[in-house]
């Protein structure tokens, strides 16, 4: 992991994740991609990415200081395929790695765009995650892991990070 690129966020899926295999030149890569809502302090200032189109101080029609941004995250690897299986819409989760940018050619407006995402390395479950649907899932895919011989993650194996109540931040009003 980058040494000064660091970024720890906590907050709610805006919609369900996407999952898709990677191809590549050492085969399939899992990947996940999904958007979060991540609220901001009432002190912090700017404008959200979740405010009306022209709003200039970023309040129209919002009746209490609350903001929020959109930020893309990414997860790749053996542990994307397990975390998609927990995630869902309007899940609290909390997620740890690092910023990265990339350009990628926008097919539809035929030029080049750039995007910033988080690139989860640590993905911690809170309330609204699937825990039935994803141990099933984790499970079987440790089993299928050890019968193909190939490494397993430790993390992998002791399961899920789960949130307490302590975990989550609460609204201060």
């Amino acid at each position: 992991m980058p040494q000064n690129n660091f970024i720890y966020l906590s907050g709610n899926l805006a919609d369900d994740p996407y999952f898709e295999m990677l191809s590549g030149e050492k085969g399939k890569t899992p990947y996940i991609r999904f958007d979060m809502v991540v609220e901001r302090d009432s002190g912090q200032g700017g404008p959200s990415s979740l405010d009306p189109a022209g709003s200039q101080d970023g309040f129209a029609g919002r009746a209490d200081d609350r903001r929020a941004d959109l930020i893309r995250v990414t997860e790749y690897g053996v542990r994307a395929r397990i975390d998609f299986f927990f995630l869902k819409k309007g899940a609290h989760v909390a997620i740890s790695g690092w910023l990265q940018s990339r350009r990628y050619f926008d097919r539809g407006a035929k030029r080049m765009r750039r995007v910033t995402e988080v690139n989860a390395q640590k993905i911690s479950y809170g309330r609204g995650c699937d825990f039935e649907r994803g141990e099933r899932q984790r499970l079987s895919i440790l089993a299928q892991l050890e019968t193909d011989r190939a490494s397993v993650p430790a993390d992998l194996v002791r399961g899920p990070i789960v949130l307490g109540p302590e975990d989550v931040v609460l609204d201060p009003a």
